[in-house]
C-alpha cells in the first residue's frame, strides 16, 4: 500500500496543480503585421496591397490606407539619425524596419469617400476576461471635422464594443521629438482614449466584456490632409484561460482517489 502512495502522490499533485485557476491575464493571440497567432482572416477596404507600392493608393504615395513600412514615403520615414539630417518630420524611426497600420490623406482623388475599414477576426476560444492593447502613433496638424478613428470589438457576432476612439485636441500643441533629438512643435495633436498621441509608438489597452469563440475587431477611419499620418501596430489579445469549475476540480480529485482505494483493495 505505501508502495502504491508513493508511486501515485507525485502525479496526482501535478494533476491537481494543473487544474488550479490560474488568474494571470496571458497574451494569447496577436497581429504584428509581419506574424500573427490566432488571426482567423483579415480584411482590409480599399485593399490596396496589390498596387505597385503596398498600401497607397495609384495616385500618389503620400496617400495612405494598409499595411506599410517606413519606406511608404517620407511622412512615416524619420530619417533624421540616418539618410537626411534635417528631417523635421517622421514617426518610424531607422531600425523601426518591420510593418505597421498606416493611414495618410484618405480624401482623394482615387478614395473619394475619404473612408477606410478593416476586420479582423480572432479565434478566443478557451479564454475569458479580455483584454486588448494597440500600439499607437502619429504626427500632423489634425481638425476634428476631417480626422477620425474608431475601433469596436464584437462577439459571436453580438453587439459592438468601442475600444478606441479617436479624438483631436484643437486646444493643445505637441512637441514631437525626431531620432536625432530635434524637437519639433505642431498645433492639434491626435488622442486615444483622451492620451495624447506622439511620433513615439505608444501602448493603449482597453477591457472587452464578455466571451465568446470568436472576436471581431473593426476599425473606421476618415481623413484628409497631407503630413497628418496616424499609424498603429501590435494588435494583442490578452486573457484567462479557463479552467474547470470547482465542481468538476472536485469530481476530479475524488474520482482518482475513489480509483486508489478500488486497486488497493484489489491488490490486498
Amino acid at each position: 500500500m505505501q508502495r502504491l502512495w508513493r508511486a501515485w502522490l507525485p502525479a496526482a499533485t501535478l494533476s491537481l496543480l494543473a487544474a488550479l485557476p490560474v488568474q494571470a491575464q496571458t497574451l494569447f493571440a496577436y497581429d504584428d503585421f509581419d506574424s500573427s497567432i490566432n488571426l482567423v482572416s483579415r480584411t482590409i477596404t480599399p485593399d490596396l496591397s496589390g498596387n505597385p507600392l503596398p498600401g497607397t493608393f495609384p495616385g500618389s504615395r503620400f496617400d495612405v490606407f494598409g499595411i506599410v513600412d517606413r519606406n511608404v514615403n517620407f511622412d512615416f520615414a524619420d530619417d533624421s539619425a540616418g539618410s537626411f539630417p534635417p528631417d523635421q518630420f517622421g514617426i518610424l524611426k531607422t531600425r523601426k524596419t518591420d510593418r505597421v497600420f498606416g493611414v495618410e490623406d484618405l480624401l482623394n482623388p482615387d478614395n473619394s469617400s475619404g473612408i477606410g475599414s478593416a476586420i479582423w477576426v480572432f479565434d478566443i476560444r478557451g479564454y475569458t476576461n479580455l483584454l486588448i492593447s494597440i500600439d499607437f502613433a502619429a504626427m500632423g496638424d489634425f481638425e476634428t471635422a476631417n480626422d477620425s478613428h474608431r475601433f469596436t470589438v464584437s462577439l459571436d457576432g453580438g453587439p459592438e464594443q468601442d475600444v478606441f476612439l479617436s479624438s483631436v485636441r484643437e486646444d493643445l500643441d505637441q512637441t514631437y521629438t525626431l531620432e536625432s533629438g530635434t524637437k519639433v512643435v505642431l498645433n492639434d495633436p491626435m488622442a486615444i482614449n483622451g492620451i495624447l498621441l506622439d511620433n513615439n509608438l505608444k501602448r493603449i489597452s482597453s477591457q472587452i466584456q464578455g466571451a465568446g469563440s470568436l472576436l471581431t475587431l473593426r476599425f473606421f477611419s476618415s481623413t484628409d490632409g497631407g503630413s497628418e499620418v496616424f499609424l498603429f501596430d501590435d494588435i494583442r489579445l490578452y486573457g484567462t484561460q479557463v479552467v474547470p469549475e470547482p465542481g468538476a476540480l472536485a469530481f476530479l480529485v475524488g474520482g482518482g482517489l475513489t480509483g486508489l482505494f478500488v486497486l488497493a483493495r484489489r491488490r490486498r
